[in-house]
């Protein structure tokens, strides 16, 4: 019998919280690339179950930082400003899924031109700091951007202005930039 890694690792995370301190408290969350939540109140320990399969453990975050976690409206937004980057963490979990959103192709208007993009080898990709993005692309001439997801997958989006292209690369919140700005607002191919 084969077992799940993830509910593996979530077996041992909730087994050594309990041992030094008390019950954790667990908590769904929809926050689009994080599904769910665990916290020690005795350790001030939160561990973070993303969708792509790794789970993260951040280190002496206060319980009022877990409340308004699962209680934002917005749990993806106040994950970015208010616990990435401000509190040390270990990775418990290794990435067991293919780690990218689900990304949705959308119609084109009737005359609309339909997604053309450069050469996907001769894309001048630049690194981006990402949970999800690896490098993108950006061919002007075809308003063009290209994203290359962890795992290799690549998506081209069509009729991307400049200046969205420059925001992503350029915002210290990729993540949340691509969720409320780029995720489903363009037409979009898999190229590969």
């Amino acid at each position: 019998m084969r077992t799940n890694p993830l509910l593996a690792a979530s077996a041992l995370l909730l087994s050594l919280l309990a041992c030094q301190g008390g019950p954790p408290k667990t908590q769904m969350v929809n926050a689009g690339f994080f599904r769910w939540v665990e916290y020690d109140p005795g350790q001030r320990l939160l561990a973070i179950h993303f969708r792509d399969g790794s789970v993260y453990a951040y280190q002496r975050v206060p319980e009022e930082i877990f409340d308004q976690l699962v209680k934002s409206s917005t749990p993806g937004e106040f994950f970015n400003d208010a616990i990435r980057d401000k509190y040390s963490f270990e990775l418990l979990h290794v990435r067991t899924a293919l780690g990218i959103p689900e990304v949705h192709q959308m119609k084109t208007k009737k005359g609309q031109q339909e997604v053309s993009c450069l050469d996907l080898e001769g894309a001048d990709k630049k690194p981006i700091k990402s949970v999800i993005l690896d490098f993108a692309a950006y061919d002007p001439n075809h308003r063009c951007m290209i994203l290359y997801f962890d795992k290799g997958y690549i998506y081209e989006y069509g009729n991307v202005p400049w200046q969205t292209f420059n925001t992503l690369m350029h915002t210290p919140h990729v993540d949340k930039f691509f969720n409320r700005d780029i995720w489903g607002k363009y037409p979009s191919r898999r190229a590969r």
